[in-house]
């Protein structure tokens, strides 16, 4: 089983998902507390967000990029990648938070119970 997690897009000259941002930083946190190592990825694979056409043509490139197991949990970050996200039937398991930086940044979370919420939400599934 693994788990992978989904953020919108890249930041300019990191992966996706990277220690090095605001969002990577908490995903570590939450990988920390899982005692795991997820597989971290983003919808789009642009360094900006999306426009037009791209917006419902890149998620289904997601999963030609993404090596994805039928037993992952994918757990998807913020309202616009849960509302593109293109679901797939395989069996795979799905785990819907608010995206990591957003809420931080609206203050409606601290970084200690977003990652505590997020765990909770993650070993729900995987003790399904």
């Amino acid at each position: 089983m693994k788990i992978v997690f989904v953020g919108i897009h890249n930041k300019e000259d990191l992966m996706p998902l990277d220690i090095l941002s605001k969002s990577g930083k908490i995903i570590h946190a939450i990988e920390k507390e899982l005692g795991i190592r997820a597989l971290k990825t983003n919808l789009y694979d642009m360094d900006r967000m999306p426009m037009g056409n791209e917006i419902d043509d890149e998620p289904v490139k997601w999963w030609y990029r993404n090596d994805i197991e039928p037993d992952s949990i994918i757990v998807l970050l913020g309202r616009m990648v849960q509302d593109n996200f293109h679901y797939s039937n395989a069996g795979y398991k799905y785990v819907k938070l608010p995206h990591p930086a957003s809420s931080l940044f609206h203050g409606t979370k601290t970084k200690d119970e977003y990652v505590k919420n997020a765990v909770e939400k993650i070993k729900v599934v995987i003790n399904l």
